[in-house]
């Protein structure tokens, strides 16, 4: 089995890239998509099941619901557990992921929001907004998203090399996930070019 963590700085856009990496997946294996947090955008809405769960992952760590009430198959190849559909429900422990992993034959298991410290084998990853790159980063990997049409990523490459961590590229406003997906599970890290010096001099004097 193989484990992904999806966080970010934004709610919004982890769980649409949650859902597309699940997506993905499933071509590959069997696959559980477990959402831990509700925000404006959550994993059931992709799928059109928006109100329509009535048990969630919270249900499942309290034995309020067995796993098969709280797991919605939305095919043969995915499965999914909502996030706790109040807030504060259940404090979620390392003994809550164990029992959760351990459960059906699955191939791939995607946390859309889950903290590193909660499970050891894992892959994860920190959606970073355009702009707005922390000083550091918990995660294995990350990316930028969101970034406009002029977005120069090489203006960004120190602080990116500064990070220390995999760069999986940038994603521009209104495009999918598909080349970060792929560098993701191939693990192919981009390296950021540098500026040419007449570049640096032409937008220099630009100024």
């Amino acid at each position: 089995m193989k484990v992904y963590v999806i966080n970010s700085s934004v709610d919004k856009d982890r769980a649409n890239f949650s859902t597309c990496l699940a997506n993905r997946l499933k071509e590959k294996g069997k696959t559980l998509l477990v959402s831990s947090k509700r925000s404006e955008s959550n994993i059931e809405d992709f799928y059109g099941k928006d109100g329509m769960i009535t048990y969630d992952l919270a249900d499942y760590f309290t034995d309020l619901a067995s796993f098969d009430d709280v797991c919605v198959k939305e095919d043969d190849k995915l499965n999914f557990i909502i996030a706790p559909l109040v807030s504060n429900k259940h404090d979620i422990t390392k003994e809550d992921i164990e029992k959760l992993i351990n459960e059906g034959d699955y191939k791939y298991v995607v946390f859309d929001k889950l903290s590193l410290d909660l499970i050891q084998d894992k892959k994860s990853v920190f959606i970073v907004e355009e702009n707005k790159l922390p000083a550091s980063i918990k995660e294995d990997d990350f990316f930028l998203n969101g970034v406009g049409a002029d977005f120069d990523v090489r203006l960004f490459k120190e602080k990116i090399e500064s990070i220390g961590k995999n760069f999986l590229g940038e994603v521009k406003l209104g495009d999918g996930f598909d080349k970060i997906i792929d560098n993701l599970l191939n693990d192919n890290y981009v390296v950021v070019p540098n500026l040419s010096f007449f570049e640096k001099l032409k937008m220099k004097f630009s100024k």
